[in-house]
């Protein structure tokens, strides 16, 4: 019984030193917009076509309404949202938004892992920049 009890000990032991876990890791500095623009491979006016309440998938499925920067090529494309139980990628409801992407292998996902502006919110034909509503035409303005 004590050899039994001493070898159940030992294996938890290593077990729980032996597993490694990976917490969020939140971000030491964020890209501001320029940066961010200029790290972008894509700029869209997009809206998600996926989304169920409630329900955070490793990727989403984004319908391109509008291209400010890049070459996207299709209509729809698949965007990475989270990482494990991460958002290092692009979370949103289907609202419409402006979305900042790097290109991946097969998919889109934010800039330097999510530590730089992501998107920003479209309502009114108007863009929330921070609290700054402005048109579209503003917005192509700022980001060239």
């Amino acid at each position: 019984m004590k050899k039994t009890t001493f070898i159940a000990g030992l294996l938890l032991f290593y077990f729980t030193i032996s597993t490694v876990v990976f917490a969020c890791e939140p971000c030491s500095t964020t890209l501001n917009l320029r940066e961010t623009v200029e790290k972008s491979d894509i700029i869209i006016l997009g809206q998600r076509t996926d989304y169920s309440p409630g329900i955070e998938p490793e990727s989403i499925k984004v319908n391109v309404i509008k291209v400010f920067k890049g070459d996207v090529g299709q209509s729809e494309i698949t965007v990475n949202s989270w990482n494990g139980m991460c958002a290092y990628g692009i979370v949103v409801d289907d609202k419409k938004y402006v979305i900042f992407l790097e290109k991946k292998e097969k998919m889109y996902d934010a800039i330097n892992s999510g530590c730089s502006v992501t998107t920003y919110p479209f309502e009114n034909d108007l863009i929330d920049i921070d609290g700054d509503e402005v048109s579209l035409s503003e917005f192509m303005e700022k980001i060239e």
